[in-house]
């Protein structure tokens, strides 16, 4: 039977309770068995949308031209965020238009590229590491390590001065916030990165360095592929993407291997698995607890068993997508061995996580790093005194103090 809005109500406030630490609402799993696309009520904009919890359903979604991004710019959408997507980020765009955008920084992020950077990570790591083992444990993983590792390397990427590195943390976690902060208090933390991002763009201006902010400044002056609030746009999210959620990976993926020894265990005594660790801890471990960004259909489109009407709203969360028993065998188990690249934490479609490449990169070198120099890393407290984070979109830990 076929089901539209027409007799469909809402039948949950999204998200759902307050996350703990990293474990998801057990109302998912019968969601993604019995309706894997039901209706539900958003906490900011027009409420009510369309929430996909199953894998094949999120994966038609993210595919299909028909839902758009870019329209959630122009009108009051559902949404789980205060405000809504600046129109002019790469995040905002369709089509062509996010073709466009997305070629001029892609070559920054393929494969080769990436390789080229990674005996810099190796370098960096290797620091942070040395600076844990000089100062002794107990040592918060999360501050000492997790947060530095992913913020010198896009800093140095994109040619942004490291001293900056507290105010972009702090605007990240502003705007990541969905408790306790008002969408003034939003702009206003947005608008000042806003202005120092111009600032920083006319300081390259007056003198280039080899860096991807002058080389994106020259794509704009001389070929005008870009404006410049596209520009600025676009250095927000790429200095915000490349931090925040590597951070908060690496964060999440050590407290899960070491609250569960025995996959430690299997990397130290195995090193060569941590590729395929690596694809199974981003498949299994939670990093968002308020789905995706809102998507508006364009026409009618049939999903499973719901019919999505022209101009409604529709949100994906892969993090329960990813659990899916009809694609993943053994689904709620993390399993080195199963080799399961399918998962869709980066996203699906033409705006597939951009950094997917870099975000991998890293993570390897850190946990091969962590693995070789600290075998016996442990957690240095009782789990239950963990400081998880509350009230915001992603999932993650204040702090991790570790032991060796």
């Amino acid at each position: 039977m076929t089901i539209d809005s027409s007799t469909a109500s809402p039948e949950f406030d999204f998200p759902f309770e307050e996350s703990e630490r990293l474990e998801l609402d057990p109302r998912y799993l019968s969601l993604r068995r019995e309706t894997p696309v039901i209706r539900v009520r958003l906490p900011h904009g027009t409420r009510d949308a369309w929430l996909v919890t199953g894998y094949d359903e999120a994966r038609a979604v993210l595919s299909d031209p028909r839902f758009s991004l870019a329209a959630c710019t122009h009108r009051d959408v559902p949404r789980v965020t205060p405000n809504p997507l600046p129109e002019g980020s790469l995040l905002s765009m369709d089509g062509p238009e996010h073709a466009r955008l997305r070629r001029l920084v892609a070559k920054t992020f393929t494969m080769r590229r990436v390789e080229s950077l990674r005996p810099r990570a190796v370098e960096v790591t290797e620091g942070l590491m040395d600076e844990m083992a000089e100062q002794g444990a107990p040592a918060d993983l999360v501050e000492s390590f997790a947060m530095k590792l992913p913020i010198i390397m896009i800093c140095e990427l994109l040619g942004v001065p490291l001293v900056e590195r507290a105010r972009f943390h702090s605007f990240a976690r502003t705007v990541l916030s969905n408790k306790g902060i008002t969408p003034e208090e939003i702009g206003i933390a947005a608008g000042e990165i806003y202005s120092y991002i111009v600032q920083l763009i006319a300081e390259r201006r007056e003198e280039s360095a080899d860096d991807l902010i002058s080389a994106l400044i020259e794509v704009r002056d001389e070929r005008g592929a870009l404006s410049e609030h596209e520009l600025v746009l676009l250095v927000m999210s790429l200095l915000i993407g490349g931090n925040e959620g590597t951070a908060n990976a690496i964060g999440n993926f050590m407290y899960t291997l070491l609250s569960n020894r025995h996959l430690w265990d299997q990397l130290v005594e195995d090193p060569e698995l941590v590729t395929d660790a690596i694809e199974e801890l981003l498949r299994v471990t939670p990093l968002v607890a308020g789905g995706g960004f809102t998507r508006v259909a364009l026409e009618d489109v049939q999903i499973g068993d719901v019919l999505v009407r022209k101009g409604e709203a529709v949100i994906s969360q892969l993090d329960v997508t990813n659990r899916d028993e009809r694609i993943f065998e053994g689904a709620e188990e993390c399993d080195f061995s199963k080799k399961r690249k399918t998962h869709m934490s980066f996203g699906h479609g033409i705006h597939h996580c951009l950094g997917a490449a870099l975000v991998r990169m890293e993570i390897a070198v850190a946990l091969t790093g962590l693995i070789q120099r600290f075998p016996n890393l442990r957690i240095a407290v009782p789990e239950d005194e963990l400081p998880w984070k509350k009230g915001t979109l992603d999932r993650g830990l204040h702090g991790l103090p570790v032991a060796w």
